[in-house]
C-alpha cells in the first residue's frame, strides 16, 4: 500500500460537516449493464485497485485545523441481491443510504446490484475524500483490473487549497443568499434526510452547449416563482492545470455563474469561457483558512442554522449546482462478464435546493435532478425534469 497523508482542507471539512448533518454526503457513480461477475474476481479486482489508489482507503485524525487525512480501510464490497432498483430514482434503493464512516472508515464502497435483467456497479465516496474526477478515476481503475490489466494508479496527495493559491492570489466575495430557487419555495426549513433524485436519458451527446441550455432553463424556471437573482454554482475540474498529477482528491473549485433573463447559449458559454481565463474557480473568500480551526460540532451547528435560515426565506448563495462529470465509453467499464449499457452520477446532497449532474455515455447524455423532498410537492421535481428535457432537445442542431 502506498503510504498516502494529507491535511483535511477547508471544503473537505464543510463536507464532513454535510456529512454529520444529512449523512450519508457521498458521490455515486453507477455504471448499468447486463451480466454477472464473479465475486473472487470481484474482491481481487478492489484489493488490486485499492492498493494502488490509497485515496480510497483513508479516514480522517486529529482535531481543527490539524485534521489530516491518513490510510485506514479498504473500501467495502457490498453485493445486493434479487433488487428491484430499475437506476431512474430514488426508490427501492435503500442500499444507497449506507453510510460511510469518516473516522473509522471505510469512507469508500462498492456495491454491485443484481436486478432481474440489470447489473449496476455503485462506486460510493464520500464527498470529502474525492471529487467526482477523482471517482471516475477510480472506477476506470476497477475495470482494468477486472479485466485482468495493470490498472493506471492515481497515487498522488495533492491539496486543492494549495493547488488553487498556485493558479491565482486573487480572492473573492462569496455569493449573498439571495439567489432563487429553480422549484419555488421549500415546504419546511429543513429535509431531515429526506431527498429524491431522477435520472433521464437523453439521445445526444453531452457538450458544453448542453449545459448551457441546462443553466438558462433553471433561470426561466426559476424566474417562474418571483423575481431575483439565478446563480448557479459550476464545479470545475483543476486537473487541467495539474496533468501530471494523478490522484483521487478533491481537486475542485466553485464557478459562480448568474444567469440573466435574456441569456442565450453563446452569451452563457463567452462568460464561462472569461471566468476559467481568469481562473476565478480558483479564487477563495477572505480568511477562508481560519476555518480550518472552528471546532466541528460549531462549524456543523453554524451550517444547519444557515440552511434553516435560507428555507425560511426562500432565497439561496447558489440556485443550484450544476454539474458535468465527464463521459464514459462502454469499453471503459465493461469487463468480466459485464458489458455496460449506461453510466450516470447521483449527487450528493446536503440541504441544497437543486443538485444536477450531466454524464456521458457514448452518444447519449444521463441528467440526474437531485433535490430536498421539501422542493418536490405537488409534482414540482418532475415538471423541472420534463422542462430540463425540453430545453435540451428543443435545438438539436450541432453544439460545440
Amino acid at each position: 500500500m502506498i503510504n498516502y497523508c494529507k491535511t483535511l482542507t477547508v471544503m473537505e471539512k464543510l463536507y464532513l460537516c454535510f456529512n454529520a448533518l444529512r449523512p450519508p454526503f457521498c458521490n455515486q457513480l453507477v455504471v448499468e449493464g447486463t451480466g454477472r461477475v464473479d465475486e473472487t474476481a470481484l474482491r481481487r479486482a478492489l484489493r488490486l485497485t485499492s492498493r494502488v489508489n490509497p485515496g480510497t482507503t483513508l479516514k480522517v485524525v486529529g482535531v481543527l485545523g490539524r485534521m489530516r487525512w491518513v490510510g485506514g480501510p479498504v473500501p467495502r464490497l457490498t453485493i445486493v441481491k434479487r433488487s428491484s432498483w430499475d437506476g431512474f430514482s430514488h426508490r427501492n434503493a435503500p442500499f444507497l443510504h449506507n453510510t460511510l464512516d469518516p473516522e473509522t472508515g471505510p469512507t469508500c464502497e462498492i456495491q454491485v446490484v443484481e436486478g432481474p435483467d440489470k447489473t449496476f456497479f455503485v462506486f460510493r465516496s464520500l464527498h470529502a475524500v474525492m471529487d467526482g474526477a477523482g471517482q471516475r478515476a477510480w472506477a476506470s481503475d476497477f475495470f482494468s483490473a477486472l479485466r485482468g490489466d495493470q490498472p493506471k494508479g492515481h497515487p498522488d496527495a495533492v491539496c486543492s487549497a494549495k493547488a488553487a493559491r498556485s493558479l491565482t492570489s486573487e480572492h473573492m466575495e462569496f455569493p449573498q443568499p439571495d439567489g432563487l430557487p429553480p422549484c419555488g419555495p421549500a415546504d419546511g426549513i429543513t429535509s431531515g434526510n429526506d431527498h429524491q433524485w431522477r435520472r433521464v436519458t437523453i439521445a445526444l451527446p453531452k457538450t458544453s452547449a448542453l449545459l448551457a441550455d441546462v443553466a438558462i432553463r433553471l433561470g426561466v424556471e426559476a424566474r417562474g416563482h418571483g423575481q431575483g437573482v439565478v446563480r448557479l454554482n459550476i464545479p470545475v475540474d483543476f486537473r487541467y492545470f495539474f496533468r501530471e498529477v494523478r490522484t483521487t482528491a478533491n481537486l475542485i473549485g466553485p464557478l459562480f455563474m448568474e444567469i440573466a433573463p435574456t441569456e442565450t447559449r453563446a452569451s452563457f458559454l463567452a462568460e464561462m469561457k472569461q471566468k476559467l481565463k481568469h481562473r476565478e474557480h480558483a479564487r477563495r473568500p477572505w480568511g477562508y483558512d481560519a476555518f480550518s480551526w472552528l471546532p466541528m460540532p460549531l462549524l456543523t451547528m453554524v451550517l444547519k442554522r444557515a440552511f434553516a435560515r435560507e428555507h425560511a426565506k426562500g432565497r439561496y448563495a447558489f440556485s443550484a449546482t450544476l454539474s458535468d462529470v465527464g463521459a464514459y465509453t462502454a469499453r471503459d467499464c465493461s469487463a468480466g462478464g459485464f458489458t455496460a449499457s449506461a453510466a450516470f452520477a447521483i449527487p450528493p446532497m446536503a440541504d441544497q435546493q437543486c443538485f444536477i449532474c450531466l454524464k456521458g455515455f457514448e452518444d447519449r447524455t444521463h441528467v440526474v435532478v437531485g433535490m430536498p423532498s421539501v422542493f418536490c410537492s405537488h409534482g414540482r421535481l418532475d415538471h423541472l425534469m420534463v422542462s430540463l428535457v425540453d430545453a435540451i432537445t428543443a435545438n438539436t442542431t450541432p453544439r460545440t
